[in-house]
C-alpha cells in the first residue's frame, strides 16, 4: 500500500511542477513567449527566429534568456540569484554587442 501512496504523491508533485511551468510560460511577455516557444520548444534557430519576428539575433537571445530566467524563478523561487546570474552572464559574456 505504501508504494501506491508514493506513486500518487510523486504524480501529484509532477503535475504541480508541470502546471507551474505552464503558468510561467503563459505569464511571459508576448515577445519572450514567442521566442521561448519558437526557439526552445520548436527548435528554430536564432537566425530563423530573428527573421520571422523581424528583430536581431541579439534580441532573440536576450528574450530567450529573460524567458528562461522567468521560468526558473517561477519554478524555483528559492534560487533567484542563480537565475538572474545566468541572465547577466549570457548578456555580458556570450553576446557580442553587434549581434
Amino acid at each position: 500500500m505504501r508504494t501506491i501512496d508514493t506513486r500518487v504523491e510523486t504524480r501529484a508533485k509532477s503535475d504541480a511542477s508541470l502546471n507551474a511551468i505552464h503558468s510561467a510560460i503563459l505569464s511571459l511577455g508576448t515577445f519572450e513567449r514567442f521566442v521561448f516557444v519558437m526557439s526552445v520548444l520548436e527548435h528554430y534557430s536564432d537566425q530563423d527566429c530573428s527573421i520571422l519576428l523581424a528583430c536581431s539575433r541579439r534580441d532573440v537571445v536576450l528574450a530567450r534568456a529573460r524567458a528562461a530566467e522567468h521560468i526558473a524563478l517561477f519554478a524555483n523561487p528559492i534560487l533567484p540569484e542563480a537565475a538572474s546570474g545566468m541572465g547577466a552572464f549570457e548578456q555580458e559574456n556570450l553576446l557580442p554587442a553587434s549581434a
